[in-house]
């Protein structure tokens, strides 16, 4: 069994903590996202990851080769979201 680094498991939380942050900042803009699957969200999230100038530089190198499957698997175990 791979032994996990501490350093992985710091950068984990700090993917939930910049997830997370993106999530309320979608469902203050459109509050009917609360409805969707998390599949479709974590789509969305990944977009928004992409899109230049939404998170500064040190977010974005922690999530930034992060799937929207990843993402989902995030969402689904460790969020406010759906």
């Amino acid at each position: 069994m791979k032994e996990i680094k501490k350093s992985e498991l710091v950068d984990a939380e700090k993917q939930k903590i910049i997830i997370n942050k993106i999530i309320q900042n979608l469902f203050l803009e459109d509050t009917s996202l609360y409805y969707a699957s998390t599949i479709d969200i974590a789509m969305i999230i990944k977009m928004k990851i992409e899109t230049p100038a939404y998170l500064n530089n040190a977010d974005k190198e922690l999530v930034a080769g992060l799937t929207a499957r990843d993402i989902q698997n995030l969402i689904s175990y460790a969020s406010n979201c759906c």
